[in-house]
């Protein structure tokens, strides 16, 4: 087993994805059920799909993840839509091991809509070389000191699949051409 990307400690997910080899043919009801018989409560698994055998692993093949972030009182979506309006002046710095990396958030912040009046879903990119921006970046960009205070949900992950961001379960084979790897 491979997951996908990982999450970030605290943040919890409704849209994770595993690539499960298997030597054998395997009956998709049959293995979905044995699978969740096992699985702790409260985890289950949906849905399985075949891919081929020399498609990418989900690590290769993930470009953007879906978040949903709920407000707490007194901070609106408005920030957030403000932020991602001016994304071009905006960039995250992480500093590890002496050398800072920097992530310009034209490359990373792909969307922002307002889910309601006390939430809003961003969309970031994920993948290329070396490390991704993290939203907890992001939300400290847009909301400052309250950006810990904000709940977050990784809702989904995407793949780039005939020139759209879509679901793994909805693409084709999930195939990603090298050239399209690199992420900004």
């Amino acid at each position: 087993m491979q997951f996908g990307p990982a999450l970030s400690v605290g943040i919890e997910s409704y849209g994770e994805y595993l690539d499960l080899w298997s030597f054998m043919q395997l009956d998709a009801d049959a293995a979905l059920a044995a699978i969740n018989d096992a699985l702790p409560r409260g985890l289950t698994v949906s849905a399985f799909r075949k891919i081929a055998g020399d498609a990418p692993g989900l690590s290769e093949s993930v470009r953007a993840a879906i978040y949903l972030a709920r407000l707490p009182g007194g901070l609106a979506p408005s920030a957030a839509l403000d932020t991602f309006a001016a994304r071009e002046a905006h960039s995250a710095a992480r500093e590890k091991n002496g050398k800072t990396s920097t992530f310009p958030l034209r490359d990373w912040l792909l969307e922002v809509v307002e889910a309601d009046a006390v939430s809003f879903r961003m969309t970031l990119a994920v993948g290329g070389e070396g490390a991704s921006i993290r939203p907890d970046e992001v939300l400290t960009i847009m909301y400052g000191d309250a950006a810990g205070e904000i709940r977050l949900v990784r809702e989904d992950l995407a793949v780039l699949w005939g020139g759209r961001l879509v679901n793994p379960m909805l693409a084709d084979s999930a195939m990603v051409p090298v050239v399209e790897r690199a992420a900004g």
